[in-house]
């Protein structure tokens, strides 16, 4: 997750920024770690989840000196553990209907592709078409093939994650044939 901070920092006349400093994007109320110099616009990637504290640390020309704390101000959540079922997978014949059930926890909405169909103009390499956006619901194929499962799901923290499996479903019709040798 990436974070922006503005400093408002003002002087006792009143003009804006008189001060240098540092920030601390992870303070951790004991020691104040420099993670950027001062700046009054600064952005911070936070890859790991948790609930952190930033702090920025100020002194003006005058030598005066001022730390301002904002706890737990930033709580990066877990991305969702998508996973879903599907109660089938193999059919010798179609019309083959499957049905898809979503398992992840804490999820808000769904976008799935199940047949692998294209909406043109598709950007190479993006074979993506929306086909549903409810947790469970039944598909009928109605060709031979096997196709990929994708889900993309957002969870209740607004966290975005997506599972793909390809060639998930497949639909094969045997077709016998011999060969007789005559003498």
């Amino acid at each position: 997750m990436i974070a922006t901070f503005q400093d408002t920092t003002s002087s006792v006349s009143g003009s804006s920024n008189p001060w240098v400093g540092a920030w601390d994007f992870s303070y951790n109320d004991t020691t104040f770690n420099t993670d950027l110099p001062f700046g009054p616009n600064v952005g911070w990637y936070y890859a790991d989840p948790g609930t952190y504290t930033v702090a920025m640390a100020m002194v003006n020309a005058a030598g005066c000196q001022d730390t301002a704390y904002n706890t737990a101000m930033i709580t990066v959540h877990e991305l969702p553990n998508v996973g879903f079922e599907a109660d089938t997978l193999v059919s010798c014949d179609y019309p083959f209907t499957v049905t898809f059930t979503d398992t992840t926890a804490g999820a808000a909405s769904w976008i799935w592709d199940i047949d692998n169909e294209t909406v043109p103009p598709a950007p190479p390499g993006n074979d993506w078409s929306t086909d549903y956006t409810d947790s469970s619901f039944s598909h009928a194929y109605t060709d031979t093939g096997c196709y990929n499962v994708s889900v993309i799901v957002t969870d209740t923290n607004g966290c975005v994650d997506t599972a793909k499996y390809d060639d998930l479903i497949c639909i094969s019709t045997p077709v016998a044939e011999f060969i007789a040798d005559t003498i």
